[in-house]
């Protein structure tokens, strides 16, 4: 059996939204959470404490950029690139170079030179 509706006739077509949160406007207990987790952060010594900490270890350092600094980054990135260029390095020595010109820190392109190469992997 249909049942009539009951919000018929209350709101015109195309009748303006009103009321309800605004766009982008954050939930009151997200707001009261990250508050509360700045505070804490600051009485346990801020920044200069998460320096020493990310300092104390690589895996703290690892942690730090794959965990924490990521979160920070916009979710989605609205951007076309479009690169033709191909380069071919002769040597492994020849791509190291290139990676250390582009800023790579050493002991990241020694973890990348560890991985195995295609050579090196099995089909499935």
């Amino acid at each position: 059996m249909h049942k009539p509706n009951s919000n018929a006739g209350r709101f015109a077509k195309g009748r303006k939204k009103t009321g309800g949160r605004r766009a982008g406007a954050l939930n009151k207990n997200t707001v009261t959470v990250k508050d509360t987790i700045a505070m804490a952060a600051e009485r346990i010594g801020g920044v200069d404490r998460l320096v020493t900490w990310i300092n104390e270890s690589p895996e703290n350092e690892r942690l730090f950029w794959t965990q924490m600094y990521l979160r920070l980054l916009p979710l989605q990135i609205n951007t076309k690139v479009e690169r033709t260029d191909t380069v071919v390095y002769k040597t492994v020595e020849d791509f190291r170079v290139a990676l250390i010109e582009r800023g790579i820190p050493e002991e990241n392109i020694k973890s990348l030179l560890q991985l195995p190469g295609p050579e090196n992997q099995t089909r499935q």
